[in-house]
């Protein structure tokens, strides 16, 4: 059964419709339609009272309020059909009817020149409340960021122009840019803005804070990488990350971007991301645990969104990316900001002879020494270790004022020239190393020939305890985490406690 146009159904309810007993003898026989004039008689009643009201005072979030119900008046959205197009033209009649009434009590003088509002109309609704409102609705909160972390010397350029170094009491704010020299496992650089969400620098990067407001913050990376977590959201609140080439949206909460010449990686270890263009036009989601590449606008390359080159992180990787991608984060409340942190930390200096490759606190890796690190206020357990050195681990005392703490390694195997049968080892276990380098040319096509120089460590068992990069030529991330892998599965045929250090030459076939 057809139903009555929305229009006459408004004109009855006014008393002035031509057509009253043939609405009247519809209405009798059609639920819907009683429904909705009952609804509608009401509405009426309830703007009658408005009207005769006294004017009120607009407060703040009545002007909000008033301004979100033009907009959503005048969304557009798909038209459908039926009874529900029907419905849904009355609804929205009845909303812009309210929205009407209540600015012409409070006095904006806001006027329908015709029953049904063009878009245009619509348009110019919006304009006078923003114009006119008594109360506009606040500017978004600015955050600020505290450094935790940091090794090697890095610099940070303010929006005012004037530049310093990064030290461990540093706030920063929008518009700031950190820059950090090109020294791989040594220079990076950690910072918070919020509960659970901070940054981390790596070496040979430029990162700009664009946007730090309370609901949206925008990193822009010029070069080099950055790892990013993401605490609990509000709804509507926003995190992206700007490359030369690309968009990365958040939608999880730890993902690592790099950028280069080449164009863009993404290492996705909890969540969901998104890559885009910046034109929006191609859009790739990326979902933990997945790498992906995507090329930029050089020379034989075209930017894109898409990528064929997204492939699964394998466990041990994922293990190896969180543990190089730890920043520090701290318990923040929001209340309290940077004030409240800094009253319920404090700053460890940590250092060692020969530089540690590994510094945990607490059980937790942030790299190697030497290391500015902020943890919260007590005791906490620090452990120092370098292939070839015995472990070092010492409790240590955080207070309010800066501390350090100083160690010297112990030599725990003596670094020896590999022999005959370490030789044959080597030798054997070679397609091993050429495999990864072949996977690693498969990501990268331009990766090119080169050495990478390894420290082994050989446990009295004959099997290898531990390896580290001494020289990567490619400084290739996913090349040097394979070697590992695969050089760590090794056995040597004479039981004994020591290093040696080995070349492996890669070069395309």
């Amino acid at each position: 059964m057809s139903h009555v146009n929305p229009v006459r159904l408004a004109d009855y309810a006014a008393g002035d419709s031509s057509h009253r007993d043939e609405i009247a003898r519809h209405v009798d026989g059609c639920a819907d339609c009683r429904r909705i004039l009952t609804r509608v008689g009401g509405a009426r009643a309830a703007l009658r009272e408005i009207a005769e009201a006294p004017e009120p005072a607009l407060s703040q979030i009545s002007s909000a309020r008033l301004e979100a119900a033009l907009r959503w008046s005048g969304t557009q959205a798909t038209a459908p059909s039926g009874f529900t197009a029907w419905l849904s033209e009355w609804r929205a009649r009845i909303a812009i009817g309210f929205a009407t009434t209540a600015a012409a009590a409070a006095g904006v003088g806001l006027y329908l020149h015709s029953r049904h509002a063009t878009p245009s109309q619509l348009a110019e609704l919006k304009a006078p409340v923003h114009a006119l409102a008594v109360n506009t609705p606040p500017v978004a909160a600015r955050r600020s960021g505290l450094v935790t972390l940091i090794a090697g010397e890095a610099t940070v350029r303010h929006a005012g122009g004037t530049t310093e170094r990064v030290t461990p009491a540093l706030a920063l704010a929008a518009g700031d840019t950190i820059t950090t020299p090109a020294t791989p496992d040594v220079t990076r650089v950690g910072f918070q803005w919020s509960d659970g969400s901070g940054a981390l620098v790596g070496a040979g990067s430029e990162i700009t804070l664009a946007r730090l407001d309370a609901r949206a913050q925008e990193l822009g990376l010029s070069r080099g990488s950055v790892a990013v977590r993401v605490g609990p959201r509000q709804p509507g609140e926003s995190l992206r990350v700007v490359t030369p080439d690309h968009v990365i949206t958040v939608h999880g909460t730890w993902f690592v971007v790099g950028a280069d010449a080449r164009g863009t990686t993404v290492d996705v270890l909890e969540g969901v991301i998104e890559v885009s263009t910046p034109d929006g036009k191609e859009t790739t989601r990326v979902v933990a645990p997945m790498h992906g590449f995507f090329a930029g606008n050089t020379p034989g390359h075209e930017a894109g969104g898409v990528s064929q080159q997204v492939h699964a992180i394998t466990a041990h990787d994922a293990t190896a990316l969180r543990a190089s991608s730890e920043m520090g984060l701290l318990p923040w409340k929001d209340d309290s900001g940077i004030g409240g942190l800094l009253g319920a930390t404090g700053v460890v200096d940590i250092r060692s002879e020969p530089p540690a490759s590994g510094v945990a606190v607490d059980g937790v890796s942030f790299g190697a020494s030497p290391l500015l690190v902020r943890r919260p206020l007590g005791r906490h357990l620090i452990e120092l270790s370098r292939v070839g050195f015995s472990t070092v681990s010492r409790w240590t005392e955080v207070g309010p004022e800066p501390g350090e703490l100083r160690a010297t390694l112990p030599a725990s195997r003596p670094v020896i020239a590999p022999t005959a049968a370490d030789s044959d080892v080597l030798r054997t276990h070679s397609r091993q190393a050429a495999k990864c380098y072949e996977h690693a040319l498969k990501l990268d096509p331009d990766l090119g020939g080169g050495k990478v120089e390894l420290s082994i460590a050989i446990a009295e068992t004959g099997r290898v305890s531990d390896v580290r990069i001494v020289k990567d030529y490619f400084s290739n991330d996913a090349l040097e985490e394979c070697l590992r892998s695969e050089v760590k599965r090794w056995s040597f045929p004479r039981a004994r406690n020591t290093s040696i250090d080995y070349t492996f030459a890669m070069h395309p076939r």
